[in-house]
């Protein structure tokens, strides 16, 4: 139920923790006292990640907010290159599509 609650890493952490603690703390209170002081621990590790992962994508559309020069170039260069290998690519396939033809002419006069 915890590991739902807390998900992922942080969930199994906690359970591991408690199991730990389950068998160090031998009195009821002591025990629940620091499950609730861990939860509270693993909430606030929680809840940190996740504000830093709204800062990173607010930082990462900050970056390209005024001008997106680099996505710009990047697009740019990528579309360049696929042309030049596509053109490449194209004038291989005539190349041996005329080789092959040649073969067959002369397979076909040779006969």
């Amino acid at each position: 139920m915890i590991q739902k609650v807390m998900g992922g890493i942080f969930g199994k952490v906690l359970d591991n923790a408690e199991g730990i603690l389950d068998k160090v703390i031998t009195t009821d209170k002591e025990r629940d006292q620091a499950k609730i002081e861990l939860q509270k621990i693993m909430l606030e590790a929680e809840r940190e990640a996740f504000a830093k992962e709204v800062e990173d994508r607010k930082s990462a559309r900050d970056m390209y907010k005024d001008d997106a020069i680099i996505q710009k170039v990047l697009a740019t260069l990528f579309t360049v290159a696929y042309g030049q290998c596509r053109q490449k690519l194209t004038q291989l396939l005539i190349s041996f599509l005329a080789v092959v033809q040649r073969k067959i002419v002369r397979k076909t006069n040779n006969q």
